[in-house]
């Protein structure tokens, strides 16, 4: 079913109109020997390739030099996804996976419409937010206390899954429900539907550590115990932390998102229903052909105010990116899983 899933990824991938990339890496200290098997499959079902790094001579020269494997693989998105002391010279493994996108709304939203407006948060405070603003035709369901509103992207292949509650429910009351099934089901049974869709521009950076998260999911042997016998011969390391980060930015034009992944080891007519997201929501980026989901995520604001990181060339500011422009989109090569993008979008 893998090998399946990248020819559908990379298909899609060749589709003018959008860039959509995925790429992983094994990078294991000189002293840990990774298995064939192991190697062999990585690279056939994950397009992964295993690069020997000399974690115990330099551990800030490697950690730089995954670093600038992600952040290629990301466009400079996600440029220091390892933080300084996240390698040390005992550090056996890191295991990276990162995927990009960057997608044009098949029907954008007019920048003229853009206006500011209230955004309420989850502690029922508000805030002034800019708030896109467009009559569109889309797949849209109701199911209990949630509603789900389908945006598709240029090409139709894939599409943006917005989920927020009914009026008179809260997000944490649909959180409980919400499944791949549940997502599925809701899709299939959505139905063409023309609304007023009033979406915040988003930009967001998210950086986090996922060891307690993975435990409370049940998940608790991967970093204690956890059988690594098929990767390496004898007991295996054990795995330290998760360290993810995504980027994401929502604005006119359409769709620019990046996300990154290590495990490190150690020793207009008449005015149409309103589908506004003036709260906490749910996105979701789904691959409509294969319904392989991208992305997800919650936003509860779309304009955190915290210092973000510095992306090369200069500082991150959120809100402050430029909307897609399609001469920049026709600069854009697909890529699938194995291959490399022919050009990044700068801001």
């Amino acid at each position: 079913m893998l090998p399946a899933l990248q020819r559908a990824l990379e298909g899609s991938a060749q589709r003018p109109g959008f860039a959509l990339a995925s790429a992983a890496r094994v990078w294991p200290g000189r002293s840990f020997a990774v298995l064939p098997a192991y190697q062999r499959d990585a690279l056939r079902y994950f397009g992964a390739e295993v690069v020997t790094l000399d974690f115990a001579r330099d551990p800030e020269a490697q950690r730089r030099t995954i670093n600038g494997w992600v952040s290629e693989q990301t466009c400079t998105r996600i440029p220091e996804l390892l933080q300084a002391g996240a390698i040390s010279a005992s550090t056996p493994l890191v295991l990276t996976s990162a995927v990009y996108f960057l997608g044009r709304w098949a029907a954008v939203f007019d920048r003229n419409e853009t206006r500011d407006a209230p955004f309420f948060l989850g502690d029922g405070s508000a805030k002034q937010v800019p708030m896109m603003h467009g009559p569109l035709t889309g797949r849209f369901v109701q199911d209990g206390n949630a509603r789900l509103f389908e945006l598709a992207y240029e090409g139709d292949e894939l599409v943006l899954d917005l989920v927020i509650p009914a009026p008179g429910a809260r997000l944490s009351e649909v959180l409980p429900r919400l499944s791949a099934q549940t997502l599925a089901r809701w899709t299939e049974s959505a139905t063409p539907t023309h609304l007023h869709v009033a979406l915040p521009r988003v930009t967001l950076r998210e950086p986090s550590r996922l060891r307690a998260s993975l435990t409370a999911l049940g998940a608790p042997s991967l970093f204690a115990g956890a059988d690594l016998r098929r990767l390496t011969a004898g007991t295996g390391p054990s795995i330290d932390e998760v360290i993810h980060e995504v980027y994401l930015d929502l604005n006119e034009s359409g769709t620019e998102a990046a996300a990154a992944t290590a495990l490190t080891g150690y020793g207009s007519g008449a005015v149409p229903p309103s589908f506004v997201l003036n709260q906490p929501f749910v996105f979701a980026l789904r691959h409509r052909p294969t319904g392989v989901v991208l992305f997800v995520g919650r936003v509860v604001d779309p304009a955190p105010e915290r210092p973000a990181a510095p992306t090369p060339g200069g500082p991150f500011v959120p809100g402050a990116l430029d909307p897609l422009q399609p001469r920049e989109l026709a600069g854009l090569r697909g890529r699938g899983p194995h291959g490399s993008l022919g050009a990044c979008v700068s801001a």
